[in-house]
């Protein structure tokens, strides 16, 4: 397990992301794919806060972009994520049901700190998350799907930034 001082990940992008959390932990960029990818900006435990925007004011920024698409492609680079507590994850099975059929492809790079009991745990959330429909593929680095589908993010979506910066 690496230790929480020494993780570190570059941006996804050298833009500056289309929405922030209140805690500014979590940042997401919209993507020309469509959709969007959501990267943890330094080591965090995911919370019932952080895991609420995401699926609340994270999600309506991703509607309101793409309203009515039923192909959205998501990444959720949990890289830097040491911890989590189990309403957060509760929070993202919970919704996953309700938001996942919009989603054509999830793709989730996984904690690099991780305690082993959390990647077993992890592993399981996954497998529940398919067994709700969702396809949902685990991944390296964003870096490398970034690099494989030649993703971009969107230009300047000022409605976005207003509205992240609000919530």
């Amino acid at each position: 397990m690496l230790e929480r001082s020494k993780l570190h990940l570059a941006p996804a992008f050298e833009t500056p992301p289309h929405a922030r959390c209140p805690s500014g932990a979590v940042v997401g960029w919209l993507l020309d794919a469509p959709g969007a990818l959501v990267q943890c900006a330094e080591p965090m435990k995911a919370t019932v806060e952080t895991a609420t925007w995401l699926v609340h004011t994270a999600f309506d920024v991703l509607d309101r972009c793409f309203p009515q698409r039923n192909d959205l492609v998501l990444v959720l680079d949990l890289h830097l994520m040491v911890a989590r507590t189990t309403a957060a994850r509760s929070i993202l099975l919970n919704s996953a049901k309700a938001l996942g059929p919009r989603f054509s492809n999830i793709y989730v790079v996984p904690p690099a700190a991780y305690p082993a009991i959390y990647l077993q745990a992890f592993q399981a959330s996954l497998a529940i998350a398919r067994l709700l429909g969702l396809r949902v593929t685990l991944a390296s680095s964003s870096a490398q799907l970034i690099e494989r589908y030649q993703w971009q993010p969107l230009g300047s979506y000022t409605a976005v930034a207003s509205a992240s910066a609000t919530q």
